[in-house]
């Protein structure tokens, strides 16, 4: 629940079930999930005009599941009475907002329904979903509109001139139109937009700038102060040393559990995995909750390395629970995009900068 909501509420969290089935939990996520995050908006008062009157007719019960395209015509009639859409001398909508009311009547869908759609039907990270919502959002403020399926070529090149001008990088408006085109393949696929309008539009926008790798005397100096302790760090920093001699990425290092560190083998194991962990917080109490652990590429990144000597020196006395597959550093887990990264408290800050 958004922290604003909360002494308001009295409460932390929203619960609720989503089935009697794990299909049909996975089936009903996305639609119960839309439903609270208009709930919370319309309690922030943050909801677009369509998603207002969504949600007033989400409480009617002979009404709850339908979009707004679905309603009976004499609802439909109703609404756009009430909201009626006045055009300039040049044809175009003075209101927006009502013109997207208008839109959504005539059953064309939004920019947030096509992310529901695709994470209901596909397997993908929440990391995934969330740079969709935020590319697309992005886009939905610019355009000032939520249905893109009307916006033309023309638009697409408007658009990508406005990320260059508001001083994005030439590789980060590279990175945005690759998603956005991506997001249009899959709308033609299933029918709900008819031309790609961003095919062509990544040609001469050049690729991030690669940087040197760090001097030797870097990584070393680097790893002396991991292996050691100090006032300011009070522990070893395994994490950084898996990685160091492994080339392994951050999330996969701070992911680890106890049972894939094998000391006696000299192995080091990346799976896939998820589980109900209990573990400590860090100002006191204990905590539960479901962490999941993927990889970029999926199961293709799941693999066994062997220790190397340096490695297996500086792990040797790493404290290892025996036959414990509870997560290595719990706190480090990131359940709104299901990553792992490590925690920068005070303390690391300082040892960092010293």
């Amino acid at each position: 629940m958004p922290y604003e909501l909360r002494k308001k509420l009295n409460n932390n969290s929203v619960v609720k079930k989503l089935g009697k089935t794990h299909r049909e939990a996975i089936a009903n996520r996305s639609k119960i999930e839309a439903e609270i995050q208009r709930s919370f908006g319309a309690e922030l008062n943050t909801l677009s005009l369509v998603e207002q009157v969504q949600a007033a007719y989400e409480i009617v019960p002979e009404f709850k599941g339908l979009s707004l395209g679905q309603l009976p015509t004499t609802d439909k009639e109703k609404i756009r009475d009430a909201y009626p859409v006045e055009l300039d001398k040049k044809g175009n909508a003075i209101n927006a907002e009502q013109a997207a009311l208008w839109q959504a009547l005539d059953g064309q869908t939004s920019w947030q329904q096509w992310v529901n759609r695709r994470e209901a039907t596909e397997s993908v990270a929440k990391s995934t979903v969330n740079n969709w919502r935020s590319k697309l959002k992005a886009l939905a403020t610019w355009a000032r509109t939520d249905f893109l399926a009307e916006l033309t070529k023309s638009q697409a090149i408007e658009y990508k001139n406005y990320l260059l001008a508001v001083g994005q990088e030439p590789s980060s408006v590279k990175n945005n139109i690759a998603c956005l085109n991506a997001f249009w393949n899959w709308g033609l696929e299933n029918e709900i937009i008819k031309t790609n309008i961003w095919s062509g539009l990544k040609k001469r926008l050049p690729d991030s700038e690669k940087k040197p790798i760090p001097p030797k005397e870097v990584f070393n100096a680097a790893t002396e102060k991991a292996r050691t302790t100090s006032p300011w760090r009070k522990t070893i920093d395994y994490q950084f040393l898996i990685q160091r001699y492994t080339g392994c990425r951050m999330g996969e290092a701070a992911g680890l559990r106890h049972c894939d560190i094998d000391l006696e083998k000299k192995m080091v194991s990346f799976w896939e995995w998820e589980k109900l962990v209990r573990y400590k917080k860090i100002r006191g109490g204990k905590r539960t909750e479901k962490q999941i652990r993927r990889f970029k590429t999926g199961k293709k990144d799941e693999r066994v390395l062997p220790m190397s000597t340096a490695l297996y020196e500086v792990l040797k006395d790493m404290p290892i629970k025996e036959g414990s597959d509870d997560p290595l550093w719990p706190r480090r887990y990131k359940a709104n995009n299901d990553s792992w990264a490590p925690t920068m408290s005070l303390n690391t800050r300082k040892s960092t900068t010293s």
